[in-house]
């Protein structure tokens, strides 16, 4: 074999290993749906949080979770709440959390630790919406 053809074929072979090994390490994202809303939530270790990032733009409301030094921190409550107070989504979440809502106002309430934050959005217009709540 020439060497300039056995070079070409180990660089064809690099580039499949370098692919498959990408592959491997995608962790797949599944959407829930409660009522009208689809979520996806998770972000612990840099695979799932490659996935969720690469589906961010499908979602109109971010939400993170992180400690006051800003490592990530997962196990949070939310309960997110339509103009009537009326909860339209209570559940688990891990640090990171991106949702679909319908056009509206609404008040998102983390919980960690005992502790309880909140904080207003208005989702509008096809405008994402971000929240940050940051835990001690």
């Amino acid at each position: 074999m020439k060497p300039q053809s056995l070079s070409a074929v180990l660089g064809g072979l690099a580039t499949i290993f370098i692919a498959t090994t990408a592959l491997a390490d995608v962790v797949p994202v599944t959407p829930k749906q409660v009522g009208n809303i689809e979520f996806i939530t998770g972000g612990i270790g840099d695979e799932e949080r490659s996935s969720i990032e690469a589906v961010k733009s499908n979602y109109n409301l971010y939400v993170m979770s992180a400690g006051t030094d800003g490592a990530f921190t997962g196990n949070m409550h939310l309960n997110i709440l339509d103009k009537s107070n009326n909860s339209v989504l209570d559940t688990e979440i891990g640090p990171l959390f991106y949702a679909k809502l319908p056009d509206g106002a609404y008040t998102i309430e983390g919980t960690h630790n005992n502790q309880t934050k909140s904080e207003k959005v208005t989702i509008s217009g096809g405008k994402s919406k971000s929240v940050h709540f940051g835990w001690k």
